[in-house]
Formats: structure tokens, C-alpha cells, sequence
């Protein structure tokens, strides 16, 4: 197996859509009120892995709602 620099790896579309439907598919389940541990277990991902997507599509929905709020107070 080669080891390559994970600031240079670029994804295939194909992967980045299929990263993007698992990150929806725990958003679901967290949002259904699933427990981290259940999560896992369904994704068959580590405990771990759950919280950290969790966590970074937490921030990137912070990240969306405040660069909007910024759009509308500049554009009134």
C-alpha cells in the first residue's frame, strides 16, 4: 500500500459524492435521535469517526448561516 501525502490526495467525484451521502446518511441518524454508539454500529465506522462528521458538518452549517447573515446585512 502506498502512503501518499494527504494534503496532495485529490478524490475522484465519484468519492467525494459518496463521502458527502454517508455524511448525510449520519446526519439523518443523529438528527432521528440514534445514539453515537448506534450510529457506528449502522455505518459500520468507529465511534470516533461519527462524532468528528458530526462535529465538522456542525461547523461548516455554522459556518453557512453566519456567511448569510452577513449577505443580508450588507446587501440591506
Amino acid at each position: 500500500m502506498s502512503h501518499q501525502d494527504p494534503m496532495k490526495f485529490k478524490p475522484t467525484e465519484t468519492e467525494i459524492a459518496t463521502e458527502r451521502g454517508a455524511v448525510a446518511r449520519i446526519l439523518v441518524l443523529h438528527h432521528q435521535g440514534k445514539k453515537y454508539e448506534e450510529i457506528a454500529e449502522i455505518e459500520l465506522i468507529p465511534v470516533g469517526t461519527v462524532k468528528s462528521r458530526i462535529n465538522r458538518a456542525r461547523m461548516r452549517i455554522m459556518a453557512a448561516r453566519e456567511k448569510a447573515r452577513q449577505q443580508q446585512s450588507a446587501a440591506a
